[in-house]
């Protein structure tokens, strides 16, 4: 894979995990700013706790798409590093992992549709 390719796909990455913090942090905001950080101090916090959720998750390899664990890696880092309550705590990271499976979902659906209607310049004759 040619470097312009690579570039690409780790700016993409880099912008998918910025918008999940965005995400999170808008989640939270319904339950308000506990510690009244400025605002990209607590969207750093916010990525962080997304992404060492996520990787938790993602390493417990025997339970599938690490259902559970993240959920409760998030939860914890909520409360101890952020300071959200329990119950706040508890919402949040069920509220992301749902709203991630509805987006994934959508993707899919849009490329399932895409799929099985081509554009005119791709079809076939």
């Amino acid at each position: 894979m040619s470097f312009p390719r690579w570039a690409l796909i780790g700016v993409n990455s880099i912008f998918q995990w910025l918008l999940l913090g965005v995400g999170l942090l808008r989640i939270g905001a319904g339950f308000s700013d506990p510690q009244g950080l400025p605002f990209w101090t607590a969207l750093w916090e916010q990525i962080y706790a997304f992404c060492l959720s996520w990787l938790g998750g993602f390493l417990a390899v025997l339970i599938p798409n690490g259902l559970g664990v993240r959920e409760t890696v998030l939860n914890a880092l909520l409360e101890s590093q952020l300071g959200f309550a329990a119950s706040a705590a508890i919402v949040i990271s069920v509220a992301s992992r749902v709203l991630l499976f509805l987006a994934e979902l959508g993707w899919l659906i849009l490329a399932l549709l895409i799929k099985q209607n081509p554009p005119a310049d791709q079809k076939y004759s």
